[in-house]
């Protein structure tokens, strides 16, 4: 097996989402010691569930986050054999080339553009063993026609010499 391309991650990214993240949990806990001034009373009694609640949000944001920035796994591989979607929490990991049947552009709500994997069989990919995301990627599916979505922002290429390499290989 020849490794044709190995992509790493953009890191930029995960640095800036901590960087906000952090931010906002200066604010949650600036907003916890002046609770009585700036939250409803109605809220009071539910202080501690909105605590728990925001706490645990932020730490698994964190811990997704120090994930990215302290991984050395690429986050997208390219052999002959398929590729290796390692690139955000609803990858799906190896797909052969000949489960690929094309490739396409697209953007989010966020102008940020994504590179769509389109496959022949989508719902093996949708539901796989051991993966705790399967209703997510079903939303992917419904939303771009696959759940293979790759951000070009999480990944140092360009999209053009990306889309250029995946056509030749799943046309040959």
């Amino acid at each position: 097996m020849e490794i044709i391309m190995q992509i790493e991650k953009n890191k930029k990214q995960a640095i800036i989402g901590l960087m906000v993240m952090s931010g906002l949990a200066v604010l949650v806990f600036w907003l916890f010691i002046n609770f009585e001034k700036y939250i409803p009373q109605e809220l009071f009694k539910f202080r501690i569930t909105i605590i728990v609640v925001l706490l645990a949000l932020f730490i698994f944001a964190f811990s997704l986050l120090l994930k990215q920035i302290f991984s050395n796994k690429p986050s997208l591989i390219l052999d002959d054999n398929g590729l290796t979607d390692n690139t955000g929490v609803l990858s799906v990991g190896f797909i052969p080339w000949e489960n690929i049947n094309g490739i396409k552009e697209a953007e989010n709500s966020f102008k940020i553009k994504l590179l769509i994997i389109l496959l022949k069989n989508p719902e093996e990919y949708i539901s796989l063993p051991g993966k705790s995301m399967e209703s997510s990627r079903r939303i992917q599916f419904k939303q771009f026609g696959s759940p293979v979505v790759i951000s070009m922002k999480c990944i140092k290429i360009d999209i053009e010499k990306l889309k250029n390499i995946i056509l030749e290989k799943i046309n040959h």
